[in-house]
């Protein structure tokens, strides 16, 4: 997998750190044709889909306190996700336009996975900025305000990736579907 750490210096003296690793993981599906590729990956798809991303985002911070209250002055927000790809292990056998439009088809999904973990970045980015916000709070409620603040985001980020597949009829409409190819 791949891991990135960017970091995003906001005003004030507090700063926050955005890190990702998202790893792409395949698993195999075969056919040497387009009626058994696509039935392979019907069989072999996870949760009965092509592709699958998750991801999950967490936080922990520090705080400086200010007489009777606390204020958080580093947070570091962690996306980790994960995309589920297939991975045609007949494609070399099968016939060149079968190929093409596999390959087409691939980026395609990939485009679609992608925009979930788009999703966990939104949320990564928005828990970092409302967290280095929140200001002075009285500092028995610091970790409830900070839990306040992540879990509406969390849910409603989550929320977007159910409409996102709704809106995209799981990426068919981002031509991530694998229509018959009239000459197979």
């Amino acid at each position: 997998g791949k891991a990135t750490t960017r970091a995003y210096p906001p005003g004030g003296g507090a700063s926050g750190t955005l890190e990702m690793q998202v790893a792409v993981k395949t698993y195999p599906v075969e056919g040497r044709n387009y009626d058994a590729l696509t039935a392979s990956l019907r069989a072999r798809g996870p949760q009965g889909f092509h592709g699958l991303a998750k991801w999950r985002v967490s936080y922990e911070f520090t705080s400086k306190r200010e007489r009777d209250l606390c204020r958080i002055d580093t947070v570091r927000v962690t996306i980790a996700g994960e995309i589920l790809m297939p991975h045609w292990t007949e494609a070399s056998l099968a016939q060149p336009a079968l190929q093409r439009h596999w390959s087409d088809y691939y980026a395609a999904l990939k485009v679609h996975e992608d925009g979930h973990i788009q999703h966990g970045r939104e949320l990564a980015v928005l828990v970092k900025e409302r967290l280095l916000g929140l200001g002075a709070v009285p500092c028995e409620r610091l970790n409830a305000t900070a839990h306040g603040e992540f879990n509406p985001l969390y849910a409603n980020l989550r929320n977007r990736d159910a409409e996102y597949d709704a809106r995209t009829g799981h990426g068919a409409t981002q031509a991530a579907y694998s229509r018959r190819v009239p000459q197979f």
